[in-house]
C-alpha cells in the first residue's frame, strides 16, 4: 500500500487573492473579523471579500473567525519581503495597542487575549528600526532574566528551582541590579499577600511588563502560579511569600476525592444557599449542576474501592496530591489545625 501524497495547495492566481492571503497568514491563531477587516482595510465584510479563499480551502470560518492552516501560513509568509512584514506587524500591533490602552482603566483591566496577540505582532518587529527601544531591551534579555522579571514583579522575588542556597537566584537578581531593571524595596506597602516584596521593578512600565509576560507565556517560561510545568521544588518560595515550594506545579497533581466531613459540609452550604435564595440570579444550567451535587449519595463508610494512598497525600490547603507524599501532607494538616 502506497503512503498517501503529502498535500499541496496553489497559490491563487488572482494578484489582490494572493494580497488578502499573504497578509492574513502573518496574524496569529484564530483570526477575528475586527483583525481581519482592520488588516484588509475594506468596506466590504470578510466572509464576502475572502470568498474566492474559502471556496478553494485556503482558509477556513468557525464562529466568525478566520482560520488558515499553519502549513499554508507558512508558505505564504516566505513570498512577502522582510520590510513589508515588519509594516504589517506594526500595523497590527497598532491596532492591538489600541485596545489595550483602553481596557487598561477598565474593572477586568487588559486582557491576556489582547496582550498575547500585541507581544507576538511586537516581537516580530525585532531587528527593525520601527521596534520602541523598550521592548527592544528587553528582547536582548536572556530567558531566564525575562522569566524573573516577571516573578519579581509579581512576588517581589525569583523562582529558584536549581540551588537550595539561592546562589542561582541571586545571581541574576545581582544581574537585574547591575542593569537597573530591578531595585531593594523599600516601601511596606508594596506587597505579594501579606508581606512586602523584597524587589520591585525599576525603570519597566505597564506596558513593558505585559510584553514581558507574553515573553514568559509564549516561550513556556512560567506562567500562573499553580500551572507551572517544573516538577522541582522552588527553593525561594518563603521570600516570594508562597503557601509551599509546590504550589508553582501543584495544579498538575491529581486531586483525591475530599474527605466525607468535607462533602457533608458542602452539601449543607449549598442547601443554605438556596434557603436563603442566593441563587436566585442563577441560570437554569447552574441552578441544575448545583442541584446534583445535592442528589449525589455520600458514602457513610470508607469505600473499600477508594484509592488511600492519594488520600492520604491530599494537601490540605490545595485540595491536590502532595509531591512530597503523605508525611509532609499530613505534618501541613497538623500545623493548619
Amino acid at each position: 500500500m502506497k503512503c498517501p501524497q503529502p498535500a499541496y495547495f496553489k497559490v491563487p492566481a488572482d494578484t489582490q487573492d494572493q494580497d488578502y492571503l499573504i497578509k492574513a497568514s502573518l496574524l496569529e491563531g484564530t483570526i477575528s473579523e475586527d483583525e481581519i477587516a482592520y488588516l484588509l482595510n475594506s468596506g466590504i465584510k470578510s466572509k464576502y471579500l475572502l470568498r474566492d479563499l474559502y471556496n478553494n480551502h485556503l482558509i477556513s470560518f468557525h464562529d466568525g473567525s478566520l482560520l488558515i492552516h499553519d502549513s499554508i501560513k507558512e508558505v505564504a509568509k516566505n513570498m512577502l519581503d522582510p520590510a513589508y512584514k515588519y509594516k504589517i506587524h506594526k500595523r497590527m500591533a497598532d491596532f492591538h495597542f489600541k485596545t489595550m490602552r483602553a481596557q487598561k482603566g477598565t474593572k477586568d483591566g487588559v486582557l491576556y487575549e489582547i496582550i498575547m496577540k500585541w507581544g507576538y505582532h511586537t516581537e516580530l518587529l525585532y531587528n527593525s528600526d520601527i521596534l520602541e527601544n523598550k521592548y527592544a531591551q528587553i528582547l536582548k534579555l536572556p530567558n531566564n532574566e525575562i522569566d524573573s522579571l516577571w516573578a519579581i514583579g509579581r512576588f517581589g522575588y525569583p523562582f529558584d528551582f536549581k540551588t537550595e542556597d539561592l546562589t542561582y537566584s541571586q545571581s541574576i537578581i545581582d544581574q537585574l541590579l547591575a542593569s537597573e531593571l530591578i531595585k531593594k524595596n523599600n516601601d511596606p506597602q508594596i506587597r505579594y499577600m501579606y508581606s512586602p516584596k523584597e524587589y520591585v521593578l525599576e525603570k519597566i512600565d505597564f506596558w513593558q511588563e505585559c510584553f514581558i509576560s507574553y515573553l514568559c507565556i509564549s516561550r513556556h517560561l512560567s506562567y500562573h502560579m499553580g500551572y507551572i510545568p517544573i516538577f522541582e521544588p522552588n527553593y525561594s518560595w518563603e521570600h516570594q511569600h508562597c503557601s509551599c515550594w509546590w504550589e508553582h506545579c501543584i495544579e498538575y497533581m491529581p486531586v483525591p476525592p475530599p474527605p466525607i466531613k468535607e462533602q457533608i459540609a458542602h452539601r449543607k452550604f449549598i442547601e443554605e444557599q438556596f434557603e436563603k435564595g442566593a441563587y436566585d440570579d442563577k441560570t437554569p444550567e447552574q441552578i441544575s449542576f448545583l442541584k446534583k451535587v445535592l442528589d449525589e449519595e455520600i458514602p457513610e463508610i470508607v469505600d473499600e474501592n477508594r484509592n488511600m494512598e492519594l488520600e492520604e497525600r491530599r494537601c490540605p490547603m490545595w485540595g491536590h496530591c502532595c509531591p512530597d507524599g503523605k508525611e509532609q501532607a499530613q505534618e501541613c494538616e497538623a500545623e493548619m489545625d
